[in-house]
Order: C-alpha cells, then structure tokens, then sequence
C-alpha cells in the first residue's frame, strides 16, 4: 500500500538469466537455441550466427550504471528476495512483470524456434513466479509468425501457467491487428477473460532510429530514447 491505495506496477520487469535457453528449450530446435556469447548491458545472444542483444536498451553505458541504481537487486542477480524487498520498500503490492533477454523472440519468423522459445520463457517465467505467486505475475510471449501457434501458447500459458497477460508480437506484415485473420486471438481473450497486452520499444522501420543513434549516450539522452522512441517510432 502507498498512501492508503493499493499499487500495481504494470510494466515490471524479469531479468531472465543466462542460462534461460540451455535448461528450458525443448525439442528439435534445442540445437538452434540462442547462444549467450557475453554481457554488454544484458545477455548478447547467437541466433543462426547472427548476434543479437537481449532487449533494446541493453546499452554498456546502462550496465555500468546498475550497480549503484539497482544496489542489492544487481549483485544479488535480480532474485526474487531482491525484488520483493524492493516493493515492501517502494509500497508496491503486485507486479506484472514482462521479458527482458527474452524480448523479440515472438518475432522471430522461424516458426519452430520461436514457439521453442516463447515456451521455454513461459516455463520459466511461471515457476520463477511461482516463488511469490500472490504479488508476481507475467506476461507471456506466443509466436506471431503464425497464427495457430500463437494462439495455442497463448491458450496454455493462460489457461495452464496463469499468466495474466500475453505480450501481442508485431503483427503479420500487411495485416494489422483488426484484421479478421487475428479473430481467433480476440475471441479467445474473451473465453478466457485476460487482457492482450502491447509492450513497444523502438521502430525498426525507421532511419535513423533513436536506439542506433543514442544507444551509448549518458543522461538526458537516455530519457530522449525513451520519449521518442515508444510514442513516435512504435507508430512508423
């Protein structure tokens, strides 16, 4: 409580460890999991040789700062004793916590790997959460390079999981989501009784981008990113 409200604080985050790919792909894309080939803010991944970052702002200048922004909750590896020491601390009662590393894998356009993947963030996410399961919660990932795999995760990992929300991908190129194609996601929302969420980061689309020109940048610049990225470059 904070002031005689109950808090929720809607856009929490996971910090999903390292090994996230190693323990929890299953099946025959176990082999192409993303390889974890070092830290540069957070987890840099191998995908099919290609070096990705975990999540967008995963920046060298940022990791160097957690240690004094994120104290105890930085060295202790983001547990969830740390995290919920913060919230008692901070008055927050819930957290819906989204991926971090794990941001992006519902886009991947191989469709195999992506549903491994968004399921073994899922596995993950709900036994993690499972640690302190009446204050977190999460947002699941479904893959959105196809339509009946996506809704299928999203079914198991709401129905089964009980996650409370799932992370909506880009949408399939030239089908936005009002498109009747996306019906049976909409429709089981309203089976199941759960909201669909929309978690934006910066436009891919557009050149060049705020991510690609400030990424390195200190101070303000960070709160530029931010401010123009998720209102202006998620409409591009």
């Amino acid at each position: 409580m904070k002031d005689g409200f109950k808090v929720i604080d809607a856009d929490g985050h996971f910090y999903e460890p390292q090994d996230i790919w190693d323990k929890y792909v299953e099946g025959p894309a176990y082999d192409r999991r993303p390889i974890v080939t070092g830290l540069h803010g957070n987890s840099l991944f191998q995908i099919k040789g290609r070096e990705t970052k975990g999540g967008p702002l995963g920046s060298k200048v940022l990791f160097d700062q957690m240690e004094e922004k994120f104290g105890h909750a930085f060295r202790d590896n983001w547990s969830m004793e740390s995290r919920i020491k913060d919230m008692d601390t901070h008055g927050w009662d819930i957290q819906v916590c989204l991926p971090t590393n794990a941001s992006g894998v519902n886009n991947i356009q191989d469709v195999e790997l992506s549903l491994a993947l968004c399921k073994a963030y899922n596995n993950w996410a709900y036994e993690f959460a499972q640690k302190a399961s009446s204050r977190i919660k999460f947002t699941s990932l479904a893959p959105g390079a196809d339509l009946k795999e996506m809704v299928n995760e999203t079914r198991r990992s709401i129905a089964e999981l009980g996650a409370v929300s799932v992370n909506l991908p880009p949408a399939i190129p030239d089908k936005m989501w009002h498109h009747s194609d996306y019906d049976p996601v909409w429709r089981l929302a309203e089976e199941l009784d759960f909201p669909l969420s929309i978690h934006g980061g910066v436009s891919a689309s557009g050149q060049p981008m705020s991510n690609a020109r400030y990424a390195e940048k200190t101070g303000a610049l960070i709160a530029l990113r931010a401010a123009t990225g998720f209102p202006v470059e998620n409409m591009m």
